[in-house]
């Protein structure tokens, strides 16, 4: 399936051409109705996405502030050592890919790099990060979260002499 904005960018642009072709009044002022409102879901579509954007910076910003106030537990063992995940293949070529990036991976150019779909990407960033195996390092509003290994991702790596 197509992603959103494909869409109203096609729209747009058939309904430009209609307008163009059109030599009636009532039917040209009808077609660029249809121009408007769909120029109009595009602005709609792009705010939305700045929105979410701010929304996931500002969760970001309240995880960070929030993790002092957590209960810390003494680990059983330093999380850097010894580590018990075993990952697929998937999911080792990626935190293989974020580990050698300099300057962290977005996770949306992760998804096109490997062909995965969004709830499969998902699916792996959340085991990724749930196993503190990657994180996000920074966010930029407009752009997104830049994802970095952690040092027991890179272990990992080093256990399966990846890098």
């Amino acid at each position: 399936m197509a992603d959103p904005i494909s869409i109203i960018t096609a729209l747009h642009g058939l309904a430009e051409k209609l307008v163009k072709n059109i030599k009636s009044g009532q039917d040209a002022t009808k077609a660029q109705e249809i121009l408007r409102l769909v120029g109009e879901l595009q602005s709609e579509f792009f705010a939305l996405q700045s929105h979410i954007i701010k929304i996931e910076s500002e969760n970001f910003q309240l995880k960070h502030k929030a993790s002092p106030l957590q209960p810390t537990n003494p680990p059983k063992q330093d999380d850097n050592k010894n580590v018990v995940v075993d990952l697929d293949d998937v999911s080792t070529k990626i935190l293989q890919a974020i580990a050698n990036s300099q300057d962290g991976a977005l996770k949306e150019n992760v998804f096109a790099d490997f062909g995965l779909s969004v709830g499969r990407g998902n699916f792996i960033f959340d085991n990724l990060t749930g196993h503190k195996i990657i994180e996000v390092g920074r966010m930029i509003m407009g752009v997104g979260a830049f994802y970095f290994a952690t040092p027991k991702g890179r272990e990992y790596l080093n256990q399966k002499g990846l890098l």
